[in-house]
């Protein structure tokens, strides 16, 4: 979900280096501008200059092994839906890698509520701590005021099932119905308010109410729900299509050697080359709020 709002890049091959490297263009400013006089060659001129943000790979990958009983029984069928599997698991690994990527590289960060910090939200109650269309329109004027670039002229928000359901309770909510007609829509898009437009994600970061800790992911009973607001080249990663040779890609072993001198069992898996990191923090916003959902 996360990498489709994401600037993209691939490894170079033959390079010697397990390392890309992203450049972050400076922001417009109106100081640039010079007064001309009439006749006079302009003689200052503006530095196109990038910073430069390098990302090291990890190697990641998945196997399968199934028995040449199971060969000979049921093997297409269990190994279509053994692959299907591992895609989608590589998916989700790289949404991991992505997602921790921008929780822990220094995004701006809001809280619902009107609270200060994590500890003040932890204080509320799930309906004074929720989403709401005030902050959809926080996270809006603070990504407008940090000179982030829109995606498509709008920016984007990644939440979680449970603050989609609170707003889509919300009176100002626009439902993507109706206006899925005369837009090109973002994978799992669920609606808009005040620019924003709102993409769900069933792999959210959520953090523990118990223990007062910001930045520790609990995947298991979250009840402070983080959503991403992002504009475009707020983040960025490693490109898992094209034609790279360490993109995903299933490889099959179903040959004897000395590890299964009788063939009785076959392997299937994936590798791929994998990283995500924060370019401009101050075009990536991270709202941690509470949800009513019970």
């Amino acid at each position: 979900v996360l990498n489709q709002f994401a600037k993209q890049a691939e490894l170079p091959q033959g390079l010697g280096s397990k390392t890309i490297r992203f450049f972050r263009p400076v922001t417009a400013a109106s100081a640039n501008v010079q007064t001309l006089v009439e006749g006079t060659p302009i003689s200052t001129f503006t530095d196109m200059s990038y910073t430069a943000v390098d990302v090291d790979l990890t190697q990641i990958g998945e196997a399968m092994k199934f028995t040449d009983v199971l060969g000979w029984t049921n093997l297409l069928n269990v190994l279509k839906d053994g692959i299907a599997l591992m895609g989608e698991d590589c998916a989700l690994k790289a949404d991991d890698v992505t997602l921790a990527s921008i929780i822990g590289g220094s995004p701006t960060k809001r809280y619902s509520g009107g609270a200060a910090n994590f500890n003040a939200l932890n204080a509320l109650s799930a309906a004074n701590g929720k989403f709401t269309a005030s902050d959809a329109l926080d996270a809006m004027t603070n990504l407008t005021l940090n000179k982030a670039p829109r995606i498509n002229g709008q920016y984007v928000a990644v939440v979680p099932p449970q603050i989609g359901r609170d707003l889509m309770r919300d009176a100002d909510w626009l439902d993507v119905s109706k206006y899925s007609s005369a837009t090109a829509l973002f994978k799992g898009e669920i609606g808009s308010l005040y620019g924003v437009r709102f993409v769900s994600t069933t792999n959210a970061w959520g953090e523990d109410t118990t223990d007062d800790t910001e930045g520790t992911r609990d995947t298991a009973s979250p009840g402070i729900f983080s959503t991403i607001v992002t504009g475009r080249d707020g983040y960025g990663v490693v490109k898992l299509s094209g034609t790279s040779p360490m993109k995903p890609q299933v490889i099959i072993s179903d040959k004897a050697d000395k590890a299964d001198p009788l063939n009785q069992t076959l392997i299937a898996g994936w590798k791929a080359f994998y990283a995500a990191k924060v370019l401009n923090p101050a075009w990536v916003v991270v709202v941690r709020s509470k949800s009513q959902y019970a």
